[in-house]
């Protein structure tokens, strides 16, 4: 990160000048979008496709960027593109001549603009509050970050997105933290057993549809050593299962 108490390096200035320059980037994609999608859906069509093409493009030269680049730039990168993205979705939403013709193709710009910023050197998704569509554009996005590591979904939005989740963790099979409360299912940790087999960390505090049927899954995750059940459905019974078949559990809530 920035050291904003120290002159910055070179290196510092050029990164923070690439973070600007990309942000600019999307600003101008979403623009032209929009003056776009004013014109009628064939011109909003044609600038979609360009806007692909410009996608697939700019993920290509991420990836040709140093690791230590990627590090230091990516995440907050992701952040900038994630809540103009939203915005871009809340303006889009309003267009109701073109949002009839054109939602589909939208929601799939929308996933294709986040996953420009995504590949293998993407390690952890920390979204703090989002919405529904927030929430689905990052879970629509997994099959761009094999390596993701931290995966963190800390409020409930208003559309329960947990289908669409349990069917997209398959992709993420180096995950060590895993928090999703609120709104995890038993359908949802017996995807996480079947393919996250790294995991560290659950968190699926206050949803209650998980239940004693989750311990069956649960019990496969032998590195767990932090599992937070607090506010499920989970019985006593179960818990006291969790505790002597989990070798490797410090904490269990």
């Amino acid at each position: 990160m920035y050291n904003y108490n120290q002159p910055l390096t070179l290196t510092e200035i050029s990164m923070r000048k690439l973070r600007e320059e990309l942000n600019n980037v999307l600003a101008y994609w979403i623009r032209n979008l929009l003056l776009a999608a004013n014109d009628g859906i064939y011109s909003y069509s044609q600038q979609v496709e360009k806007v692909r093409h410009k996608c697939k493009t700019l993920n290509e030269f991420l990836a040709s960027l140093p690791k230590p680049i990627l590090d230091d730039v990516i995440p907050p990168l992701v952040a900038d593109f994630f809540k103009k993205i939203s915005s871009y979705n809340e303006k889009f939403l309003g267009l109701k001549r073109i949002r009839k013709h054109a939602e589909t193709k939208h929601e799939a710009l929308c996933t294709e603009m986040l996953k420009s910023l995504l590949g293998p050197f993407t390690r952890r998704y920390n979204t703090g509050k989002v919405s529904s569509f927030g929430q689905r554009l990052i879970i629509e996005t997994f099959n761009s970050t094999p390596n993701l590591k931290i995966l963190v979904f800390a409020t409930a939005p208003e559309i329960d997105n947990s289908a669409l989740l349990a069917n997209n963790i398959r992709h993420l099979q180096n995950l060590e933290l895993f928090q999703y409360k609120y709104r995890c299912t038993d359908h949802v940790v017996q995807q996480l057993a079947l393919h996250c087999k790294k995991l560290r960390k659950i968190d699926v505090s206050n949803s209650r549809a998980v239940t004693d049927l989750s311990v069956q899954y649960l019990l496969k995750l032998q590195d767990l050593r932090v599992l937070d059940l607090t506010g499920t459905s989970v019985t006593e019974r179960q818990h006291g299962l969790l505790k002597s078949g989990l070798r490797n559990i410090t904490i269990l809530f």
